[in-house]
């Protein structure tokens, strides 16, 4: 059976980046980044899925997680995942970083890993 590629979007609820990637194993890719273990996201944990698609081929998992990147790629997704991204963020605020930046100042998306 052909495996399933998966594109994810993560946010850290220490700075609500969002951090995009693709894998075949998302469970374990979702624990290598809560574990420290990509340095892309080993600072700003914890880190929740917060979106993920499943493809059955790597080029259309790879050009969906490109499209993302891009900026009309960004608003797209954050028009897809507005409802679940309020919740976040509502959360996320009532955390507070150390350095004072909430989910409303913090913008980016972060660029994720290869697959993993």
């Amino acid at each position: 059976m052909k495996n399933w590629f998966y594109v994810y979007v993560l946010i850290s609820l220490l700075d609500g980046m969002f951090y995009l990637g693709y894998t075949t194993n998302l469970r374990q890719r979702v624990i290598q980044h809560n574990n420290g273990l990509n340095v892309s996201t080993a600072k700003p944990r914890p880190l929740r899925l917060i979106y993920y698609e499943a493809h059955r081929s790597q080029e259309d998992a790879f050009r969906r997680e490109s499209y993302f990147k891009t900026a009309k790629g960004k608003i797209m997704l954050r028009y897809i995942i507005r409802s679940s991204l309020r919740e976040r963020q509502t959360q996320i605020a009532k955390l507070g970083t150390a350095d004072g930046v909430y989910p409303s100042e913090a913008s980016g998306i972060r660029q994720g890993s290869s697959v993993g």
